[in-house]
């Protein structure tokens, strides 16, 4: 027997027929009536462009509904594209520890983001201790990048077996990294 499917896989085509029957019906929206249904069997049958094209479609319906004032339109475009981040957020959050070490127990237990582990791994504690001026020269790397150039250095600092990691570990680390 299959799995049973989450409630927002169910929900959502659903909303996209209800939305078909809205369109053509009442306000004679042919090609989003007609388009509603195949995005909706899209997302029904799990096709591996499903999101896309449910997220091309509602950008559209969203932008008509804005362009044409028609506020509910636009809100129901919204509300179902939250609804498909919040469900891919949620189905995101079993990340592996490290994906690059090898399998471990969590790469068996579903899909996840193999990056997302890396990016927060920025709180851990650091395994090698930071000196101070380190600790000053890597807050001017760009936000966004910090925790994965934060750890590649500690890896870099481990594996060649320094005690802490000084601005000259970081230069060599930079060097072997070719930047």
């Amino acid at each position: 027997m299959s799995e049973p499917r989450p409630a927002v896989a169910v929900v959502l085509p659903l909303a996209l027929f209800g939305y078909a029957c809205v369109a053509l019906g009442v306000a004679h929206w042919w090609v989003s009536g007609l388009v509603a249904p195949v995005v909706a069997a899209l997302l029904w049958r799990r096709h591996p462009r499903a999101r896309f094209a449910a997220y091309v479609f509602l950008s559209l319906v969203a932008l008509r509904g804005a362009l044409a004032h028609r506020w509910a339109a636009l809100a129901f475009a919204v509300v179902v594209v939250a609804l498909m981040f919040e469900h891919l957020r949620s189905s995101m959050a079993n990340t592996d520890p490290d994906a690059f070490e090898g399998a471990t127990e969590a790469a068996t237990e579903g899909p996840g983001c193999p990056f997302a582990a890396m990016v927060n791994e920025g709180t851990a504690p650091a395994r090698v201790p930071w000196t101070p001026e380190a600790e000053a020269r890597v807050e001017r790397i760009p936000e966004f990048i910090r925790p994965m150039a934060r750890r590649a250095i500690e890896r870099f600092a481990e594996e060649h077996g320094y005690a802490s990691i000084t601005e000259a570990v970081m230069d060599e680390a930079r060097s072997t990294f070719g930047m």
